[in-house]
């Protein structure tokens, strides 16, 4: 799960490098910080999940309250790596548009 956030980390100062480079870091620098942050927040998650996991390995009835924990926690962790993911994708497009030449 590391490895998922190295992937971003690297995403992320490839997109805060890419405005740098283009000088426009004073426009994005609040926007940049806020995903260093979800970075933090993401590899917490992570990590708790992977303390969770463990659970998964035993199956109960479908009607139990243990199975229906486990399918909260999924559900959760899914939802919450998505927000995440989909914050730095929000950065990503903003710069996106301005590539686009009209």
């Amino acid at each position: 799960m590391n490895d998922t956030i190295f992937y971003f980390s690297k995403i992320l100062k490839y997109l805060e490098g890419i405005l740098n480079e283009n000088n426009l870091e004073n426009e994005f620098t609040h926007k940049i910080n806020e995903q260093k942050e979800n970075l933090e927040d993401l590899e917490k998650i992570l990590d708790n999940f992977k303390s969770g996991i463990v659970a998964l390995d035993i199956y109960e009835d479908i009607m139990s309250n243990e199975t229906t924990d486990k399918i909260m926690m999924i559900h959760k962790f899914i939802a919450d790596i998505q927000w995440h993911i989909s914050e730095i994708d929000d950065l990503n497009i903003e710069i996106m548009k301005l590539t686009i030449k009209e």
